[in-house]
This record gives structure tokens, sequence and C-alpha cells, in this order.
């Protein structure tokens, strides 16, 4: 009898122990629950510098790289096959992904490519709406930050936001609860009319259309991310000269057929958002529109890496 009671309470004991070992177990499992990686946005106009800094972010300190500029050519390869394979009595095409953002430029501006290609005419589907591409590449874009965060792994989002398009509030709601931060890459107009002169001379030279930029699309991205300081609480990022606005514009009416007409619009329009419209005014403290958790600028050529610190700091 005393034996079959040690072995009850050794049973008991055993029982006791095994539900203590477990809990310690269940409690170890938690605690080595995959860290949430960082979700880091980058806004900036083109020509900024935005991939120089992701790729640093990359090759120094592995993180993953999710570019707008790759994932709008996808979508808009998504769009033409869809658009062959209703066109053509279900004839598949497909685009290659690997150089996507060069294959999409030469569809679209190189006569004949695409037909050479495929045996079709690119001009009977029309164009891809570019703001619609720009919505499923976000869509995208923000699943697949998640995912890698959900991983453990720190992201980069290399991005553009225009305002007109809602796209820093989908970002900013759909990452608000998650370890994000977000970061505006700042370069004066002056400097990013020089860059993007020399960036097109690299374009021609290598033959890649698609790393072109463009002094218009430049100059409405700066009015989109920046405005005149209104209050006193705002950040002053630079001061922007009137000349320096207006030679941006010259530059924008190379690139474009303007009308007289039309150009004169178009000034007037970016002159009221930036606070030009007062002839009397010639230059102009200018300030974020939106909110950032950093601000940093990418003038010099040693300030890449600055900025890479700054954003570790952060983090």
């Amino acid at each position: 009898m005393k034996i079959q009671n040690v072995s009850k309470k050794f049973v008991l004991l055993f029982s006791v122990s095994g539900l203590f070992v477990l809990g310690l177990y269940g409690c170890f499992q938690k605690s080595e629950k995959i860290r949430q990686g960082a979700i880091v946005v980058l806004n900036g106009t083109s020509s900024t510098g935005k991939s120089s800094i992701s790729n640093i972010l990359k090759n120094q300190y592995s993180f993953e790289i999710i570019e707008l500029d790759e994932y709008v050519p996808n979508e808009m390869a998504n769009w033409l096959e869809k658009q062959v394979l209703e066109k053509e009595d279900e004839k598949i095409i497909k685009i290659p992904r690997e150089d996507v953002r060069n294959e999409i430029a030469r569809y679209f501006e190189e006569p004949g490519y695409f037909k050479r290609k495929f045996g079709l005419s690119i001009e009977k589907y029309g164009e891809p709406d570019e703001a619609e591409a720009i919505k499923a590449a976000e869509v995208k874009m923000i699943s697949d930050a998640k995912k890698f965060s959900s991983e453990g792994k720190n992201v980069v989002v290399d991005t553009c936001f225009a305002q007109d398009f809602g796209s820093y509030d989908y970002f900013f709601t759909s990452l608000e609860n998650l370890n994000s931060k977000f970061i505006l890459v700042y370069v004066p107009l002056n400097i990013l009319a020089q860059r993007i002169n020399m960036r097109n001379q690299k374009a021609e030279k290598d033959n890649k259309p698609y790393e072109k930029a463009y002094m218009l699309s430049t100059l409405e991205q700066f009015v989109d991310i920046y405005k005149a300081q209104q209050n006193s609480d705002e950040i002053i990022i630079d001061t922007l000269s009137i000349e320096d606005f207006y030679t941006a514009c010259e530059l924008a009416k190379k690139e474009y057929p303007f009308t007289e007409e039309t150009y004169k619009g178009f000034v007037t329009k970016l002159e009221s958002r930036l606070g030009f419209d007062n002839k009397e005014v010639k230059s102009v403290k200018i300030t974020p529109r939106l909110f950032y958790d950093l601000v940093v600028k990418n003038i010099d050529k040693d300030d890449i890496e600055k900025c890479v610190k700054q954003i570790n700091e952060l983090l």
C-alpha cells in the first residue's frame, strides 16, 4: 500500500512537473516569436538618391527593397498581357519580368519593337492608365512590405507620394500599427535639375530609356511634396528662390510641347501652390506638406552615408 501511495505521488509529481515544463516551454516559445522587421518608407522626388540609399541599406544592413519604379511597370505588363488575351482570341503573350522597366518603355517608345517580339500592333491596345497602375502597384507593395516585416526582415520602400493620388494616406493607414517609419529625402530644386541632366545623359549612353527622368514630372512632384511655410511650428527644410523656380519651369517647358497659354496656366498653378503668386515674393521657406518621422538632405556626394546613418539611428 505504501509503495502504491508513493507511486501515485510520484506520478502526480511527474504530471505536475511535466505541466510546469510544458508551461516553461510555452513561455520560451512566446519569447522566441519572430521580431517584427522595420518598414522604412522613403519618399522624395525623382533623382533624390532614394535608390542609392536603398542599395546601401540592402548591401550593408540586409534590407529587402521594394521599388515603385519596378512595381508599376510590372502592373503595366499585367495589363498589356490581359489586353492581348481579351482582344486577340485568347492569344497569350508573356512579357519578361527580369527587365520589365526596359521592356515596357521600349514597347511604347520604340516603333515596331512590340510587333517584332509578338507579331502584334501595340497601337490597338491604347496605353495603360498610369494612375490605376500606381494604385495596383501600391497595394502589392504594402502587401509585400507586411510579409517581409512579419518574417522579421527589415524592408525599405522606395516610392514617391503624389498627394493628389492619396498615396501617403493609403500607406500611412495601412502601416500605422506596424514598425514603420516615414522618411523624406530632400534635394534642392536647382540640384535636381543638374542631376536630371546627368542622369539622362547616362541613360542615353547606356541605351536605357526607362532610366530617364523629366523636369516636368519632378517639378510637379516637388510641388506635391513641399509648400511655403505658413505657421511658425512647421519645420523649415530650405529656402527656394524664385529664380530657381522659374529655371525649373523653363526646363520643363523644353520637355513638353506646351502652347503659350497652357504653359502660362501650368506656371500659374505652381506659383500659387508654392506661394509665388505674390509677385513681391522673391523666395519662400519650404516645408513638407505631410508628416514624416525624419527628413534627410542628400545634397553633396558625402550625404548618402549620412542619410543612411540617420535612418539607422532612428530605427
